[in-house]
């Protein structure tokens, strides 16, 4: 099974995903979980250059598109990650 995202004005698809099962979500919330706790401790210096790559990476390769139709404004997320 897939979930698409199809433009509604269009109804042109967009995007299909792939649903995570129970076990990748559980997994990547605990992963998520096991980074904040190590995050929470780096100092602000230490942070700083990783928040600059990130804030580079998202220049580059913007993480919503958007389309524009007949006024209506659509986002989507994109799959550069």
């Amino acid at each position: 099974m897939s979930i698409q995202s199809i433009n509604p004005a269009t109804e042109e698809l967009i995007e299909t995903f792939v649903p995570f099962t129970h076990e990748q979500i559980d997994e990547a919330l605990e992963q998520a979980r096991q980074a904040f706790l190590q995050w929470r401790t780096t100092s602000l210096s230490e942070r700083s250059p990783y928040l600059h790559r990130v804030a580079s990476y998202l220049r580059a390769h913007p993480p919503v598109k958007s389309l524009d139709r007949d006024g209506v404004l659509l986002y989507t997320i994109s799959n550069h990650w």
